[in-house]
């Protein structure tokens, strides 16, 4: 079974790499274009939304790391709840075409060991800083530090 925490993460750090580079708006694009299913009037939210997620968490974190830290989890929590809300078949063909995207974007996609040297910084973090998984995060974003969730929902 594959991991969709896994590719959550993976995904995210291509967003979080991506948004400083020069590619960022054609990564955008397709990160819009993958969470529309090919509904016009969802391309254009999710447009807006990737834009948010990149510049709230830039005006929001202190630091490079942690503004870095904070587009992962935003990302994050954006894939998982995009894949949760699908039945079983559209999961799997979600899966299939976030797994083809990240293809496109190879020079972001991290190592395993990129991957696990984040979780484990994160982890090291989470006492004073940023919560190191997505449970935590949501009730970080509950709690209103951000002012709203990564979904662009105000916070209660």
């Amino acid at each position: 079974m594959l991991d969709l925490w896994r590719l959550c993460h993976v995904a995210s750090i291509v967003v979080a790499k991506a948004a400083r580079t020069d590619k960022w708006d054609t990564v955008r694009e397709a990160l819009a274009r993958w969470c529309a299913r090919g509904h016009e009037n969802r391309y254009a939210m999710q447009l807006m939304d990737w834009d948010r997620v990149v510049q709230e968490t830039r005006w929001t974190a202190p630091d490079k790391e942690d503004d870095t830290s904070l587009i992962t989890f935003m990302s994050i929590l954006k894939f998982s709840q995009h894949l949760e809300n699908l039945e079983d078949a559209e999961r799997s063909q979600a899966v299939e075409g976030l797994q083809s995207l990240l293809a496109q974007f190879q020079e972001f996609v991290p190592s395993e060991n990129e991957v696990e040297r984040e979780r484990e910084r994160r982890r090291q973090r989470a006492v004073g800083g940023l919560p190191h998984d997505l449970l935590s995060f949501k009730a970080w974003c509950r709690q209103g530090l951000t002012g709203r969730d990564p979904c662009g929902m105000p916070t209660a």
